[in-house]
Protein backbone atom coordinates (compact mmCIF):
# COMPACT_ATOMS: atom_id res chain seq x y z
CA UNK A 1 0.00 0.00 0.00
CA UNK A 2 1.45 3.38 -1.06
CA UNK A 3 1.72 5.97 1.70
CA UNK A 4 2.73 9.61 1.72
CA UNK A 5 6.03 8.64 3.34
CA UNK A 6 6.85 5.93 0.80
CA UNK A 7 6.01 8.34 -2.03
CA UNK A 8 8.35 10.97 -0.60
CA UNK A 9 10.98 8.30 -0.15
CA UNK A 10 10.66 7.28 -3.80
CA UNK A 11 11.01 10.91 -4.90
CA UNK A 12 14.07 11.31 -2.75
CA UNK A 13 15.60 8.18 -4.21
CA UNK A 14 14.86 9.42 -7.70
CA UNK A 15 16.50 12.80 -7.06
CA UNK A 16 19.46 11.06 -5.44
CA UNK A 17 20.24 9.63 -8.88
CA UNK A 18 19.03 12.54 -11.04
CA UNK A 19 20.89 15.37 -9.28
CA UNK A 20 24.38 13.84 -9.60
CA UNK A 21 23.63 13.08 -13.26
CA UNK A 22 22.54 16.67 -13.95
CA UNK A 23 25.56 17.96 -12.03
CA UNK A 24 27.86 15.72 -14.08
CA UNK A 25 26.33 16.80 -17.40
CA UNK A 26 26.66 20.46 -16.38
CA UNK A 27 30.32 19.97 -15.47
CA UNK A 28 30.96 18.13 -18.71
CA UNK A 29 29.51 21.07 -20.64
CA UNK A 30 31.74 23.52 -18.73
CA UNK A 31 34.84 21.40 -19.28
CA UNK A 32 34.32 20.72 -22.99
CA UNK A 33 31.93 23.01 -24.87
CA UNK A 34 34.09 26.19 -24.64
CA UNK A 35 36.92 24.31 -26.37
CA UNK A 36 35.04 23.07 -29.45
CA UNK A 37 36.73 25.74 -31.57
CA UNK A 38 40.26 24.68 -30.58
CA UNK A 39 42.71 24.63 -33.47
CA UNK A 40 44.02 21.27 -34.61
CA UNK A 41 47.12 20.56 -32.58
CA UNK A 42 50.13 18.22 -32.29
CA UNK A 43 49.34 14.99 -34.22
CA UNK A 44 45.72 15.90 -35.04
CA UNK A 45 46.91 16.84 -38.52
CA UNK A 46 48.63 13.47 -38.99
CA UNK A 47 45.38 11.61 -38.33
CA UNK A 48 43.52 14.00 -40.66
CA UNK A 49 46.10 13.39 -43.39
CA UNK A 50 45.69 9.63 -42.89
CA UNK A 51 41.93 10.06 -43.32
CA UNK A 52 42.60 11.62 -46.71
CA UNK A 53 44.76 8.70 -47.83
CA UNK A 54 42.34 5.92 -46.83
CA UNK A 55 39.61 4.97 -49.28
CA UNK A 56 35.99 4.27 -48.37
CA UNK A 57 37.04 0.65 -48.53
CA UNK A 58 39.51 0.63 -45.62
CA UNK A 59 41.65 -1.91 -47.47
CA UNK A 60 42.24 0.59 -50.26
CA UNK A 61 44.63 3.50 -49.83
CA UNK A 62 46.49 5.86 -52.11
CA UNK A 63 50.28 5.82 -51.69
CA UNK A 64 51.77 9.29 -51.50
CA UNK A 65 55.13 10.98 -51.12
CA UNK A 66 54.62 12.25 -47.60
CA UNK A 67 57.01 14.82 -46.09
CA UNK A 68 57.73 14.45 -42.37
CA UNK A 69 60.38 16.10 -40.20
CA UNK A 70 62.10 17.53 -43.25
CA UNK A 71 62.39 14.33 -45.30
CA UNK A 72 60.11 12.69 -47.85
CA UNK A 73 58.66 9.24 -47.19
CA UNK A 74 58.27 7.77 -50.67
CA UNK A 75 55.05 5.92 -51.52
CA UNK A 76 53.81 6.21 -47.96
CA UNK A 77 50.68 4.27 -47.00
CA UNK A 78 48.54 5.08 -43.93
CA UNK A 79 48.85 1.45 -42.78
CA UNK A 80 52.49 2.18 -41.92
CA UNK A 81 51.47 4.66 -39.23
CA UNK A 82 51.82 4.03 -35.51
CA UNK A 83 48.03 3.64 -35.18
CA UNK A 84 45.44 1.53 -37.04
CA UNK A 85 42.79 2.97 -39.30
CA UNK A 86 39.64 3.27 -37.13
CA UNK A 87 39.90 6.92 -36.05
CA UNK A 88 41.14 8.26 -39.41
CA UNK A 89 38.18 6.45 -40.96
CA UNK A 90 35.83 8.15 -38.50
CA UNK A 91 37.41 11.50 -39.45
CA UNK A 92 36.80 10.68 -43.10
CA UNK A 93 33.09 10.21 -42.36
CA UNK A 94 32.85 13.42 -40.30
CA UNK A 95 34.66 15.41 -42.98
CA UNK A 96 32.38 14.05 -45.70
CA UNK A 97 29.29 14.96 -43.69
CA UNK A 98 30.26 18.34 -42.21
CA UNK A 99 33.38 19.53 -44.02
CA UNK A 100 36.81 20.06 -42.54
CA UNK A 101 35.75 22.11 -39.54
CA UNK A 102 37.36 22.19 -36.11
CA UNK A 103 33.99 22.49 -34.39
CA UNK A 104 32.45 19.59 -36.30
CA UNK A 105 35.43 17.32 -35.67
CA UNK A 106 35.67 18.19 -31.96
CA UNK A 107 31.90 17.83 -31.53
CA UNK A 108 32.00 14.37 -33.11
CA UNK A 109 34.85 13.34 -30.80
CA UNK A 110 32.95 14.51 -27.68
CA UNK A 111 31.36 11.08 -27.57
CA UNK A 112 34.66 9.61 -26.39
CA UNK A 113 35.31 11.55 -23.15
CA UNK A 114 31.62 11.19 -22.29
CA UNK A 115 31.79 7.43 -22.91
CA UNK A 116 35.00 7.16 -20.87
CA UNK A 117 33.52 8.89 -17.82
CA UNK A 118 30.27 6.88 -17.90
CA UNK A 119 32.17 3.60 -18.33
CA UNK A 120 34.54 4.48 -15.49
CA UNK A 121 31.66 5.20 -13.11
CA UNK A 122 30.05 1.87 -14.03
CA UNK A 123 33.35 0.01 -13.70
CA UNK A 124 33.97 1.49 -10.24
CA UNK A 125 30.52 0.49 -9.00
CA UNK A 126 30.99 -3.05 -10.37
CA UNK A 127 34.40 -3.53 -8.78
CA UNK A 128 33.61 -1.82 -5.47
CA UNK A 129 29.87 -2.05 -4.67
CA UNK A 130 30.57 -0.88 -1.11
CA UNK A 131 31.60 2.58 -2.37
CA UNK A 132 28.73 2.79 -4.85
CA UNK A 133 27.58 6.20 -3.60
CA UNK A 134 31.12 7.55 -3.95
CA UNK A 135 31.76 5.91 -7.33
CA UNK A 136 31.07 9.23 -9.08
CA UNK A 137 34.23 10.69 -7.50
CA UNK A 138 36.44 8.55 -9.74
CA UNK A 139 35.21 9.94 -13.11
CA UNK A 140 34.83 13.37 -11.51
CA UNK A 141 38.51 13.58 -10.64
CA UNK A 142 39.58 11.96 -13.92
CA UNK A 143 37.66 14.62 -15.86
CA UNK A 144 39.80 17.34 -14.27
CA UNK A 145 43.15 15.56 -14.76
CA UNK A 146 45.12 17.51 -17.42
CA UNK A 147 46.28 14.30 -19.13
CA UNK A 148 42.61 13.48 -19.77
CA UNK A 149 41.07 16.93 -20.20
CA UNK A 150 43.68 18.42 -22.52
CA UNK A 151 43.90 15.33 -24.71
CA UNK A 152 40.10 15.12 -24.87
CA UNK A 153 40.17 18.54 -26.56
CA UNK A 154 42.30 17.08 -29.36
CA UNK A 155 41.32 14.54 -32.01
CA UNK A 156 44.22 12.15 -31.56
CA UNK A 157 43.75 8.51 -30.60
CA UNK A 158 44.47 8.65 -26.87
CA UNK A 159 41.11 9.52 -25.28
CA UNK A 160 39.06 7.54 -27.85
CA UNK A 161 41.23 4.49 -27.14
CA UNK A 162 40.79 4.92 -23.39
CA UNK A 163 37.02 5.34 -23.78
CA UNK A 164 36.65 2.19 -25.86
CA UNK A 165 38.89 0.21 -23.52
CA UNK A 166 37.04 1.35 -20.37
CA UNK A 167 33.72 0.50 -22.00
CA UNK A 168 34.97 -2.95 -22.94
CA UNK A 169 36.18 -3.52 -19.37
CA UNK A 170 32.83 -2.45 -17.94
CA UNK A 171 31.09 -5.06 -20.11
CA UNK A 172 33.65 -7.76 -19.32
CA UNK A 173 33.54 -7.16 -15.56
CA UNK A 174 29.74 -7.19 -15.74
CA UNK A 175 29.92 -10.52 -17.57
CA UNK A 176 32.21 -11.98 -14.91
CA UNK A 177 30.39 -10.60 -11.87
CA UNK A 178 26.85 -11.24 -13.13
CA UNK A 179 27.76 -14.35 -15.14
CA UNK A 180 26.22 -13.05 -18.35
CA UNK A 181 28.03 -14.44 -21.38
CA UNK A 182 26.42 -11.97 -23.80
CA UNK A 183 28.10 -9.08 -21.96
CA UNK A 184 31.50 -10.62 -22.70
CA UNK A 185 30.83 -10.55 -26.44
CA UNK A 186 29.66 -6.93 -26.26
CA UNK A 187 32.92 -6.25 -24.43
CA UNK A 188 34.86 -7.93 -27.22
CA UNK A 189 33.32 -5.51 -29.76
CA UNK A 190 34.53 -2.48 -27.80
CA UNK A 191 37.90 -4.13 -27.14
CA UNK A 192 38.31 -4.74 -30.87
CA UNK A 193 37.54 -1.06 -31.49
CA UNK A 194 40.11 -0.04 -28.87
CA UNK A 195 42.78 -2.21 -30.51
CA UNK A 196 41.93 -0.80 -33.95
CA UNK A 197 42.48 2.65 -32.42
CA UNK A 198 45.84 1.89 -30.74
CA UNK A 199 47.92 -1.25 -31.11
CA UNK A 200 49.18 -1.14 -27.52
CA UNK A 201 45.74 -2.12 -26.23
CA UNK A 202 46.70 -5.68 -27.20
CA UNK A 203 48.96 -5.65 -24.13
CA UNK A 204 45.94 -5.15 -21.86
CA UNK A 205 43.94 -8.20 -23.02
CA UNK A 206 45.50 -10.45 -20.32
CA UNK A 207 43.97 -8.17 -17.65
CA UNK A 208 40.52 -9.62 -18.26
CA UNK A 209 41.94 -13.14 -17.99
CA UNK A 210 43.66 -12.21 -14.73
CA UNK A 211 40.45 -10.87 -13.23
CA UNK A 212 38.34 -13.85 -14.33
CA UNK A 213 40.99 -16.23 -12.97
CA UNK A 214 41.26 -14.41 -9.64
CA UNK A 215 37.46 -14.48 -9.37
CA UNK A 216 37.52 -18.20 -10.27
CA UNK A 217 35.10 -17.54 -13.12
CA UNK A 218 37.31 -18.16 -16.13
CA UNK A 219 35.12 -19.96 -18.66
CA UNK A 220 35.46 -20.93 -22.30
CA UNK A 221 33.11 -18.17 -23.51
CA UNK A 222 35.34 -15.52 -21.95
CA UNK A 223 38.37 -16.96 -23.73
CA UNK A 224 36.51 -17.05 -27.04
CA UNK A 225 35.32 -13.45 -26.67
CA UNK A 226 38.90 -12.31 -25.94
CA UNK A 227 40.18 -14.20 -28.97
CA UNK A 228 37.86 -12.24 -31.28
CA UNK A 229 39.82 -8.92 -31.17
CA UNK A 230 43.13 -10.75 -31.61
CA UNK A 231 41.84 -12.72 -34.60
CA UNK A 232 40.41 -9.54 -36.13
CA UNK A 233 43.76 -7.76 -35.82
CA UNK A 234 45.73 -10.75 -37.17
CA UNK A 235 43.34 -10.99 -40.13
CA UNK A 236 43.68 -7.27 -40.79
CA UNK A 237 47.49 -7.38 -40.71
CA UNK A 238 47.58 -10.39 -43.05
CA UNK A 239 45.22 -8.70 -45.51
CA UNK A 240 47.41 -5.58 -45.53
CA UNK A 241 50.50 -7.72 -46.09
CA UNK A 242 48.90 -9.66 -48.93
CA UNK A 243 47.88 -6.43 -50.69
CA UNK A 244 50.83 -4.11 -50.04
CA UNK A 245 53.69 -6.26 -48.73
CA UNK A 246 53.98 -4.37 -45.45
CA UNK A 247 53.42 -5.38 -41.85
CA UNK A 248 52.04 -2.54 -39.70
CA UNK A 249 54.51 -1.65 -36.93
CA UNK A 250 57.10 -4.17 -38.20
CA UNK A 251 57.91 -3.91 -41.92
CA UNK A 252 57.40 -0.63 -43.76
CA UNK A 253 59.09 1.91 -46.01
CA UNK A 254 59.59 4.19 -43.01
CA UNK A 255 62.73 2.23 -42.06
CA UNK A 256 64.58 3.94 -44.94
CA UNK A 257 64.09 7.34 -43.27
CA UNK A 258 64.68 6.12 -39.71
CA UNK A 259 61.14 7.15 -38.75
CA UNK A 260 59.78 3.62 -38.33
CA UNK A 261 58.61 2.33 -34.96
CA UNK A 262 61.68 0.16 -34.34
CA UNK A 263 63.98 3.14 -34.86
CA UNK A 264 61.85 5.32 -32.59
CA UNK A 265 61.97 2.69 -29.83
CA UNK A 266 65.75 2.30 -30.25
CA UNK A 267 66.22 6.06 -29.88
CA UNK A 268 64.31 5.80 -26.62
CA UNK A 269 67.23 3.79 -25.24
CA UNK A 270 69.79 6.42 -26.23
CA UNK A 271 72.05 8.24 -23.73
CA UNK A 272 69.92 9.85 -21.04
CA UNK A 273 66.64 9.04 -22.78
CA UNK A 274 65.75 5.97 -20.70
CA UNK A 275 66.31 7.65 -17.32
CA UNK A 276 64.69 10.90 -18.48
CA UNK A 277 61.66 8.89 -19.58
CA UNK A 278 61.36 7.35 -16.10
CA UNK A 279 61.49 10.80 -14.47
CA UNK A 280 59.04 12.25 -16.99
CA UNK A 281 56.58 9.39 -16.44
CA UNK A 282 56.71 9.82 -12.66
CA UNK A 283 56.31 13.60 -12.91
CA UNK A 284 53.31 13.20 -15.23
CA UNK A 285 51.81 10.59 -12.92
CA UNK A 286 52.32 12.84 -9.89
CA UNK A 287 50.60 15.71 -11.67
CA UNK A 288 47.65 13.46 -12.51
CA UNK A 289 47.27 12.00 -9.00
CA UNK A 290 48.18 14.99 -6.83
CA UNK A 291 44.66 16.05 -5.82
CA UNK A 292 43.36 12.48 -5.53
CA UNK A 293 46.34 11.61 -3.34
CA UNK A 294 45.59 14.68 -1.19
CA UNK A 295 42.02 13.43 -0.63
CA UNK A 296 43.29 9.94 0.16
CA UNK A 297 45.88 11.28 2.63
CA UNK A 298 43.52 13.68 4.44
CA UNK A 299 40.74 11.09 4.75
CA UNK A 300 43.09 8.28 5.76
CA UNK A 301 43.64 7.14 9.33
CA UNK A 302 47.34 6.98 8.47
CA UNK A 303 47.63 10.61 7.41
CA UNK A 304 50.55 11.24 9.78
CA UNK A 305 52.57 8.43 8.20
CA UNK A 306 51.78 9.72 4.73
CA UNK A 307 52.73 13.28 5.72
CA UNK A 308 56.12 12.11 7.02
CA UNK A 309 56.71 10.03 3.87
CA UNK A 310 55.78 13.00 1.72
CA UNK A 311 58.11 15.39 3.55
CA UNK A 312 61.07 13.00 3.56
CA UNK A 313 60.44 12.08 -0.08
CA UNK A 314 60.52 15.71 -1.21
CA UNK A 315 63.85 16.32 0.54
CA UNK A 316 65.43 13.16 -0.92
CA UNK A 317 64.12 13.90 -4.41
CA UNK A 318 65.25 17.54 -4.21
CA UNK A 319 68.80 16.41 -3.47
CA UNK A 320 68.65 13.86 -6.28
CA UNK A 321 67.26 16.26 -8.90
CA UNK A 322 69.66 19.04 -7.95
CA UNK A 323 72.38 16.65 -9.14
CA UNK A 324 70.45 15.00 -11.99
CA UNK A 325 68.54 17.70 -13.84
CA UNK A 326 70.37 21.01 -13.18
CA UNK A 327 67.04 22.80 -12.98
CA UNK A 328 66.52 26.09 -11.09
CA UNK A 329 65.27 25.87 -7.50
CA UNK A 330 61.56 26.26 -8.28
CA UNK A 331 61.52 23.64 -11.05
CA UNK A 332 63.60 21.27 -8.91
CA UNK A 333 61.16 21.64 -6.01
CA UNK A 334 58.15 21.16 -8.29
CA UNK A 335 59.69 18.08 -9.86
CA UNK A 336 60.46 16.68 -6.40
CA UNK A 337 56.87 17.19 -5.19
CA UNK A 338 55.36 15.53 -8.26
CA UNK A 339 57.71 12.55 -8.36
CA UNK A 340 57.24 12.02 -4.61
CA UNK A 341 53.45 12.08 -5.09
CA UNK A 342 53.74 9.43 -7.80
CA UNK A 343 56.06 7.17 -5.81
CA UNK A 344 53.96 7.30 -2.63
CA UNK A 345 50.75 6.73 -4.62
CA UNK A 346 52.28 3.68 -6.27
CA UNK A 347 53.63 2.37 -2.97
CA UNK A 348 50.19 2.80 -1.39
CA UNK A 349 48.58 0.97 -4.32
CA UNK A 350 50.99 -1.94 -3.81
CA UNK A 351 50.50 -1.89 -0.02
CA UNK A 352 46.70 -1.87 -0.28
CA UNK A 353 46.76 -4.73 -2.78
CA UNK A 354 49.19 -6.81 -0.70
CA UNK A 355 47.21 -6.21 2.50
CA UNK A 356 43.93 -7.22 0.84
CA UNK A 357 45.52 -10.41 -0.49
CA UNK A 358 43.22 -13.01 -2.01
CA UNK A 359 40.16 -11.28 -0.57
CA UNK A 360 40.35 -8.50 -3.15
CA UNK A 361 41.01 -9.64 -6.73
CA UNK A 362 39.73 -6.20 -7.72
CA UNK A 363 42.81 -4.49 -6.28
CA UNK A 364 45.15 -7.03 -7.87
CA UNK A 365 43.44 -6.42 -11.22
CA UNK A 366 43.75 -2.63 -10.93
CA UNK A 367 47.39 -2.78 -9.85
CA UNK A 368 48.23 -5.15 -12.72
CA UNK A 369 46.47 -2.77 -15.11
CA UNK A 370 48.42 0.28 -13.90
CA UNK A 371 51.78 -1.52 -13.85
CA UNK A 372 51.24 -2.93 -17.35
CA UNK A 373 50.69 0.56 -18.75
CA UNK A 374 53.64 1.97 -16.82
CA UNK A 375 55.74 -0.94 -18.10
CA UNK A 376 55.09 -0.41 -21.79
CA UNK A 377 55.48 3.35 -21.33
CA UNK A 378 58.95 2.83 -19.91
CA UNK A 379 60.22 -0.07 -22.02
CA UNK A 380 58.41 0.15 -25.37
CA UNK A 381 57.19 3.66 -26.13
CA UNK A 382 59.91 6.05 -27.33
CA UNK A 383 59.41 8.94 -24.89
CA UNK A 384 57.38 10.06 -21.91
CA UNK A 385 54.10 11.80 -22.71
CA UNK A 386 50.89 12.54 -20.81
CA UNK A 387 48.81 11.00 -23.56
CA UNK A 388 50.74 7.73 -23.50
CA UNK A 389 50.36 7.50 -19.72
CA UNK A 390 46.60 8.12 -19.76
CA UNK A 391 45.43 4.46 -19.41
CA UNK A 392 47.36 4.10 -16.12
CA UNK A 393 45.48 6.91 -14.36
CA UNK A 394 41.93 5.45 -13.93
CA UNK A 395 43.03 2.27 -12.07
CA UNK A 396 45.19 4.27 -9.66
CA UNK A 397 42.38 6.74 -8.94
CA UNK A 398 40.05 3.79 -8.31
CA UNK A 399 42.57 2.16 -5.97
CA UNK A 400 43.00 5.29 -3.86
CA UNK A 401 39.34 6.39 -3.75
CA UNK A 402 38.05 2.88 -2.98
CA UNK A 403 40.52 2.51 -0.09
CA UNK A 404 39.03 5.42 1.86
CA UNK A 405 36.82 4.39 4.76
CA UNK A 406 34.02 6.86 4.07
CA UNK A 407 32.16 5.76 7.18
CA UNK A 408 35.02 6.90 9.40
CA UNK A 409 35.90 9.92 7.27
CA UNK A 410 32.74 11.76 8.29
CA UNK A 411 34.24 15.18 7.71
CA UNK A 412 35.39 14.37 4.21
CA UNK A 413 32.95 16.60 2.32
CA UNK A 414 34.99 19.79 2.67
CA UNK A 415 38.42 18.37 1.73
CA UNK A 416 36.92 16.43 -1.18
CA UNK A 417 35.08 19.50 -2.47
CA UNK A 418 38.16 21.70 -2.05
CA UNK A 419 40.41 19.16 -3.78
CA UNK A 420 38.03 18.81 -6.71
CA UNK A 421 37.62 22.59 -7.06
CA UNK A 422 41.39 23.09 -7.13
CA UNK A 423 41.76 20.14 -9.48
CA UNK A 424 39.12 21.58 -11.81
CA UNK A 425 40.75 25.02 -11.85
CA UNK A 426 44.15 23.49 -12.52
CA UNK A 427 42.79 21.24 -15.27
CA UNK A 428 40.96 24.11 -16.98
CA UNK A 429 44.06 26.30 -16.74
CA UNK A 430 46.05 23.55 -18.48
CA UNK A 431 43.33 23.23 -21.10
CA UNK A 432 43.34 26.99 -21.77
CA UNK A 433 47.14 27.05 -22.02
CA UNK A 434 47.00 24.35 -24.69
CA UNK A 435 44.05 26.02 -26.43
CA UNK A 436 46.08 29.22 -26.72
CA UNK A 437 49.17 27.36 -27.91
CA UNK A 438 47.22 25.51 -30.61
CA UNK A 439 45.69 28.79 -31.78
CA UNK A 440 49.08 30.40 -32.45
CA UNK A 441 49.58 28.24 -35.55
CA UNK A 442 46.14 29.03 -36.93
CA UNK A 443 46.77 32.73 -36.35
CA UNK A 444 50.23 32.78 -37.97
CA UNK A 445 48.68 31.08 -41.01
CA UNK A 446 46.08 33.85 -41.27
CA UNK A 447 48.83 36.45 -41.03
CA UNK A 448 50.89 34.67 -43.69
CA UNK A 449 47.86 34.63 -45.99
CA UNK A 450 47.28 38.34 -45.42
CA UNK A 451 51.00 39.11 -45.89
CA UNK A 452 51.08 37.33 -49.25
CA UNK A 453 47.97 39.11 -50.48
CA UNK A 454 49.38 42.52 -49.55
CA UNK A 455 52.94 41.91 -50.77
CA UNK A 456 53.67 42.75 -54.38
CA UNK A 457 53.91 39.64 -56.53
CA UNK A 458 52.49 37.34 -53.82
CA UNK A 459 55.88 35.82 -52.95
CA UNK A 460 56.15 32.20 -51.93
CA UNK A 461 56.23 31.60 -48.20
CA UNK A 462 58.05 28.49 -47.04
CA UNK A 463 58.03 27.01 -43.58
CA UNK A 464 59.77 24.57 -41.27
CA UNK A 465 57.48 22.84 -38.78
CA UNK A 466 55.03 20.07 -38.03
CA UNK A 467 51.80 19.62 -36.02
CA UNK A 468 49.01 22.16 -36.36
CA UNK A 469 51.43 24.65 -37.90
CA UNK A 470 51.82 22.37 -40.89
CA UNK A 471 48.08 21.86 -41.23
CA UNK A 472 47.22 25.57 -41.20
CA UNK A 473 50.13 26.84 -43.30
CA UNK A 474 49.41 24.19 -45.93
CA UNK A 475 45.80 25.38 -45.98
CA UNK A 476 46.86 28.93 -46.98
CA UNK A 477 49.31 27.82 -49.67
CA UNK A 478 52.62 27.99 -47.80
CA UNK A 479 55.25 25.49 -48.90
CA UNK A 480 56.95 22.81 -46.80
CA UNK A 481 60.75 23.21 -46.83
CA UNK A 482 62.63 19.90 -46.92
CA UNK A 483 65.98 19.73 -45.16
CA UNK A 484 67.84 19.20 -48.44
CA UNK A 485 65.92 21.76 -50.46
CA UNK A 486 67.56 24.91 -51.84
CA UNK A 487 64.58 25.88 -53.98
CA UNK A 488 63.48 29.16 -52.30
CA UNK A 489 64.20 32.02 -54.68
CA UNK A 490 65.20 35.59 -54.03
CA UNK A 491 62.22 37.44 -52.59
CA UNK A 492 60.67 34.36 -50.98
CA UNK A 493 60.15 34.12 -47.22
CA UNK A 494 60.74 31.37 -44.67
CA UNK A 495 58.83 30.95 -41.38
CA UNK A 496 60.61 29.06 -38.56
CA UNK A 497 58.83 28.36 -35.23
CA UNK A 498 60.24 27.77 -31.76
CA UNK A 499 58.46 24.55 -30.76
CA UNK A 500 57.84 22.28 -33.82
CA UNK A 501 61.28 23.04 -35.29
CA UNK A 502 62.62 19.56 -36.04
CA UNK A 503 65.22 20.47 -38.68
CA UNK A 504 67.22 23.39 -40.04
CA UNK A 505 67.43 24.90 -43.53
CA UNK A 506 69.99 23.43 -45.91
CA UNK A 507 73.50 24.75 -45.24
CA UNK A 508 73.67 26.33 -48.71
CA UNK A 509 70.39 28.13 -48.13
CA UNK A 510 71.30 29.52 -44.70
CA UNK A 511 73.74 32.24 -45.96
CA UNK A 512 70.98 33.59 -48.20
CA UNK A 513 68.61 34.20 -45.30
CA UNK A 514 68.20 37.56 -43.62
CA UNK A 515 65.93 38.06 -40.61
CA UNK A 516 62.90 40.02 -41.75
CA UNK A 517 60.70 40.01 -38.62
CA UNK A 518 59.71 38.06 -35.54
CA UNK A 519 56.19 37.34 -34.35
CA UNK A 520 55.54 36.47 -30.72
CA UNK A 521 52.33 35.14 -29.17
CA UNK A 522 52.00 35.86 -25.46
CA UNK A 523 49.30 34.47 -23.20
CA UNK A 524 47.97 36.37 -20.19
CA UNK A 525 48.32 33.08 -18.32
CA UNK A 526 51.89 32.32 -17.14
CA UNK A 527 51.10 28.59 -17.02
CA UNK A 528 52.63 26.63 -19.89
CA UNK A 529 52.27 22.90 -20.55
CA UNK A 530 54.39 22.55 -23.67
CA UNK A 531 57.13 25.13 -23.63
CA UNK A 532 60.88 24.92 -24.01
CA UNK A 533 61.85 27.78 -21.69
CA UNK A 534 59.70 26.60 -18.76
CA UNK A 535 60.77 22.96 -19.28
CA UNK A 536 57.17 21.84 -19.74
CA UNK A 537 57.00 18.58 -21.69
CA UNK A 538 53.33 17.62 -21.48
CA UNK A 539 53.38 16.07 -24.96
CA UNK A 540 56.99 14.87 -25.00
CA UNK A 541 59.88 14.70 -22.55
CA UNK A 542 62.28 16.27 -25.10
CA UNK A 543 60.97 19.72 -24.15
CA UNK A 544 61.17 19.18 -20.39
CA UNK A 545 60.71 16.66 -17.58
CA UNK A 546 57.77 18.54 -16.06
CA UNK A 547 54.24 18.40 -17.44
CA UNK A 548 53.72 22.11 -16.78
CA UNK A 549 55.70 25.18 -15.86
CA UNK A 550 55.45 28.93 -15.40
CA UNK A 551 57.03 31.57 -17.59
CA UNK A 552 56.46 35.09 -18.86
CA UNK A 553 58.18 34.15 -22.12
CA UNK A 554 56.06 33.98 -25.30
CA UNK A 555 54.13 30.76 -25.81
CA UNK A 556 55.38 30.61 -29.39
CA UNK A 557 57.84 32.67 -31.37
CA UNK A 558 58.15 32.71 -35.15
CA UNK A 559 61.12 34.01 -37.10
CA UNK A 560 60.37 35.25 -40.61
CA UNK A 561 63.40 35.19 -42.88
CA UNK A 562 63.72 36.83 -46.30
CA UNK A 563 65.60 34.94 -49.01
CA UNK A 564 68.33 36.87 -50.85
Amino acid sequence: MMTVFSAVSADERRWTHVLPLLFGIGLFAVFFLPFLGKAFHIDDSFFIDSAGLIGWNPLEASPADYPYKGVVIRHYLPYEASHPFLLPYMMKVVRAAFGESERAMHAAFLIFPFMALIALAKLTSLLFPAVNRKAFLVPLFLMAVPAFLVNAHNVMADVPTLALFLTSLAWYISAIEKERALHAFVGSIFLSAAIFSSYQMLALIPLVLIYAWKRQRLILLTLVSLAVPVLCMVSWVLMIYSRYGIFPLIKSSLSVTGLDNASEIARGYGPGMFSDRAVSILALLGTSLFFVFAVYAVCSAAWRRLAVMFGVGIVVMAVFFSLYASYPFFETTLLSVLVTTALISLSEAVRLTYRAGESSPQRFFLLAWALTVLGYNQFVLPFGSARYLLPAIPPLIMLLISAIDWGRAKRSTLPVAAAFLLSALFGLANAYADYFHAGTYREIAREVQQFRSEKYGSPDVWYIGEWGMRYYLDSVGARYLLNDLRAPRKGDYLVIPEMPRFWQPHMLLTPRLQLYATREFRSALPLKIFHRQSRAGFYAQHWGLLSFGFSQEPQERFEIWEVH
